[in-house]
């Protein structure tokens, strides 16, 4: 589920204010936005030979007419991985029954880690084998310019975020939890949504990669 429904948070901060006029919510110090972008060192795997790599489930889809029998010579492996947590702190009056929340900090981590894999039939030093790894290893690059990118797309959006919505409440102190929960899924939705995004671009750059020019200018590099 993407999006947020911000008038939600809003009208509850605007409705809780006018019945407690005496509180005044207060942020300590600006949030720490944290956006790390991670990429493994490319593991290779020369050992596997042929028909089991093209048994492997491939993300993008052969320029060559469906009756065309290929056989996969390599491929890469290592799906982008995001975790996210945040930071909720808040302010407690206990004798009032009231309280405020605020972020404290959110953590954002874009992980990447590749394997290559060139099928053991093209020996190491061969034309054929070095042609299938400069392929596959292109395929790793348009992975690292991605996770790259996003993480600027990404930190710019929880920033934007989070300044929107600000301090919460005050607040009864019943729904403090209810309401820090709200606050964990909104930054999770806002960062879900661009994750989105990047596997949608992710796809559409690996596709292109795989395009007929470049199955064919490797299928003939080495004649």
């Amino acid at each position: 589920m993407f999006g947020v429904d911000l008038l939600v948070l809003s009208s509850l901060t605007v409705l809780a204010a006018h019945q407690a006029p005496q509180v005044q919510c207060e942020m300590p110090e600006a949030p720490l936005i944290n956006i790390k972008p991670k990429t493994e060192k490319i593991l290779y795997d020369f050992t596997r030979p042929a028909a089991e790599l093209s048994e492997h489930e491939i993300d993008t889809i052969s320029p060559y007419a469906s009756e065309t029998r290929t056989l996969v010579g390599g491929l890469h492996e290592g799906p982008i991985e995001i975790k996210t947590s945040a930071t909720v702190g808040g302010t407690v009056w206990e004798t009032l029954g009231l309280g405020c929340l605020y972020y404290k900090s959110v953590d954002v981590e874009i992980s990447l880690a590749p394997v290559v894999y060139v099928a053991r039939e093209y020996e190491q030093g061969t034309c054929r084998h070095d042609v299938i790894l400069e392929h596959e290893l292109g395929h790793v690059a348009i992975d690292r310019q991605v996770v790259n990118e996003f993480s600027h797309i990404i930190g710019k959006a929880v920033q934007q975020a989070v300044n929107e919505a600000g301090l919460q409440g005050p607040f009864r102190l019943e729904d403090i939890d209810t309401r820090r929960a709200e606050m964990m899924e909104y930054i999770s939705n806002v960062v879900n949504a661009k994750w989105m995004l990047m596997k949608n671009d992710v796809q559409r750059r690996q596709q292109a990669h795989d395009s007929y020019e470049e199955y064919e200018r490797v299928q003939n590099a080495c004649k």
